[in-house]
């Protein structure tokens, strides 16, 4: 792995780190074309006095995928472009 190819790498590493503060970061068998994914669940309920009394239930869920790109050829030799998709 050469220079640029490793700054790359460290700046997904600084974005995942920063990533799981808020999110479960998988970074292993991730679907191609992603490096990693993150997930947030949430739930949550509501209750009239008693817990059997349900007002309300509630169902969160939060996805971010990465995905780490190096381009080594023509003019952009040697940039690179995370890619960030979120979905809720």
């Amino acid at each position: 792995m050469d220079s640029e190819q490793q700054k790359s790498s460290e700046k997904l590493q600084k974005i995942l780190k920063s990533y799981q503060r808020y999110y479960n970061v998988i970074t292993e068998n991730v679907p191609a074309p992603f490096t990693a994914y993150g997930e947030f669940l949430s739930h949550s309920e509501q209750y009239f006095l008693v817990k059997e009394a349900k007002i309300t239930e509630i169902n969160s869920n939060e996805y971010v995928f990465l995905h780490n790109r190096f381009h080594n050829t023509g003019k952009n030799s040697g940039t690179f472009t995370i890619c960030l998709e979120q979905w809720s």
